[in-house]
């Protein structure tokens, strides 16, 4: 098992490596920032969520996944989802300390 913070870098080189996608976890070689997630990665989807939120408050849907409802909002763009990204690896580094 790998911690939220070594998880969250993972998907953070994969979708600056292959791509980024909206409207599914993978489409053709590219991710979305969940499916990008690796699985044994304890925590990681809690600090996307709070990322999301936390910088995005308007894009998120609180009848949805916040962070799915970000990734796939029209507004979204691979650099937001970076910024998430960002945000939540430093959140987890921080409370690794």
């Amino acid at each position: 098992m790998t911690t939220a913070a070594e998880g969250l870098q993972t998907a953070r080189d994969l979708l600056v490596r292959k791509g980024w996608t909206q409207g599914a976890f993978y489409r053709g070689g590219k991710h979305c920032a969940v499916g990008a997630l690796p699985e044994n990665s304890a925590g990681a989807m809690d600090y996307l969520i709070r990322a999301s939120v936390a910088l995005y408050p308007e894009r998120t849907r609180p009848s949805s996944c916040p962070i799915v409802s970000l990734n796939d909002h029209p507004k979204t763009k691979l650099n937001d989802v970076l910024a998430v990204f960002d945000y939540a690896i430093v959140r987890a580094k921080e409370d690794d300390a």
